[in-house]
């Protein structure tokens, strides 16, 4: 739990190289990447406060004179990979609760992003959770299928995370079915919007800019 408060304040001192690693590799906007900052030191102090909240449960039994109880332990190795158009906000959030539920994490870094990733890595290290704790991979465009598929298949990979395209995110929850690990999956292509004959086009427009962005 300190540690991650710990890394949420190293967080929110480095919003400055934050923003301008980000911009020298992405492009977009101070305005922006201080707000993807903000939200993701905030995000790793929400998951320190949940490691207070994860218990037990006692679940009914018919063997008379005995009770049974549910423990929750870690799952191990959790696998997180994060795109790049929120790159501080989802990186941290593919990393945040399954540390604070003790699991170690694998974070594939974007491709567009490295620099901006790592530096999420190097904050969590620098906070004090150990080696081996947090991991960033990064990788060329043309080794994504190798690298996916050797992370996907590692014997102790245990869970799957992914926020990207629908295209990507088939192709990832194929390759999690072929090793039966649980993927969880945000897609995408999933916000529409219907423009009727009577609507107000500039509340239109400014509405799909906020869903395009924001």
């Amino acid at each position: 739990r300190l540690r991650l408060l710990k890394a949420a304040d190293l967080m929110d001192q480095k919003t400055e190289l934050f923003i301008q690693t980000a911009i020298r590799e992405i492009g977009s906007t101070a305005t922006w990447y201080g707000f993807n900052v903000h939200l993701a030191a905030n995000m790793l102090r929400e998951a320190a406060a949940m490691t207070t909240q994860i218990d037990g449960s006692i679940i009914p039994s018919d063997v008379p004179d005995n009770i049974a109880m549910g423990i929750r332990v870690p799952c191990g190795v959790i696998v997180g990979m994060a795109p790049w158009n929120a790159p501080i906000i989802l990186a941290t959030r593919a990393l945040a609760m399954p540390l604070a539920c003790g699991n170690t994490v694998v974070l594939k870094a974007s491709e567009s992003c490295p620099a901006t990733h790592r530096l999420i890595g190097e904050v969590l290290h620098e906070a004090g959770l150990g080696d081996g704790v947090v991991n960033v991979i990064t990788h060329a465009p043309q080794d994504a299928p190798e690298v996916v598929e050797r992370l996907i298949s590692h014997p102790l990979t245990k869970r799957i995370n992914f926020t990207g395209s629908t295209h990507v995110g088939r192709i990832i929850a194929e390759t999690a079915a072929k090793y039966l690990k649980p993927v969880l999956l945000e897609l995408g292509g999933k916000a529409p919007v219907i423009v009727l004959d009577q609507a107000d086009i500039d509340e239109a427009v400014n509405a799909v800019t906020f869903g395009a962005f924001f």
